[in-house]
């Protein structure tokens, strides 16, 4: 149960952990990218929010590898009951690295860039299963 709000930069930014945990936790209205999530191996996210952020980042690299929501690379994870809406950049991104990774109940709505979900360079599987994409 974390709220990270308000920051005129990244709402929180993780590396190199593992069995990482976030439950009823929300990183909205930050000035940058609302998390940031590297070379995570474990872990579960679930009924979290990341919305509405990048506002003060928003004219660097917003349209071609700029995220508004969430940034992750990692492994064997589970994204569940999580919303990444409304963030001006993509909702979600993944770069080098994504594998075993499963969004359920997820919801990728109204974000600003080239969709909302940007997967760049993975070894999958990345699973979503019972989630929307709404762009």
């Amino acid at each position: 149960n974390v709220t990270v709000r308000n920051n005129r930069s990244i709402g929180a930014s993780i590396w190199w952990v593992r069995n990482l945990t976030f439950r009823n936790c929300s990183f909205d209205d930050n000035g940058n990218k609302g998390i940031r999530l590297s070379f995570v191996r474990e872990g579960v996210m679930e009924n979290c929010t990341v919305n509405r952020n990048n506002r003060i980042g928003r004219r660097f690299d917003t349209f071609l590898h700029g995220t508004g929501g969430l940034d992750f690379t990692g492994q064997n994870f589970v994204f569940r009951g999580c919303t990444f809406n409304d963030n001006f950049a993509r909702g979600f991104r993944s770069d080098y690295g994504l594998e075993d990774v499963l969004f359920e109940d997820c919801e990728v709505a109204r974000n600003a860039g080239q969709g909302g979900v940007f997967h760049e360079i993975e070894f999958g599987p990345a699973v979503w299963r019972h989630s929307r994409i709404i762009d």
